[in-house]
């Protein structure tokens, strides 16, 4: 994720597309799979400055939990009751 996640300025860019950051505003982040924790520990120090929330879909409930974020797990690889309940 790393790798994919940059930001410049009021920019956050994800695999290269750019998105504007709202001035004053929050930023909402949704991350889906057993990633899901992994990709938002990872962009939520690119956001520093703005209020972020969030749901993380993934496999397991991670170990630590993530303030601002509601969890929900769900199937993987494919979605199930929990998945779509979330």
């Amino acid at each position: 994720m790393r790798r994919f996640a940059k930001r410049d300025g009021e920019r956050l860019w994800i695999g290269g597309q750019a998105y504007s950051l709202p001035p004053g505003g929050q930023v909402r982040v949704l991350a889906l799979g057993k990633a899901a924790e992994a990709m938002a520990r990872a962009v939520i120090p690119l956001l520093q400055g703005w209020p972020v929330t969030g749901l993380l879909i993934p496999k397991a409930a991670p170990r630590e939990p993530l303030p601002g974020f509601a969890i929900r797990p769900g199937g993987h690889p494919l979605p199930d009751e929990n998945s779509l309940r979330a």
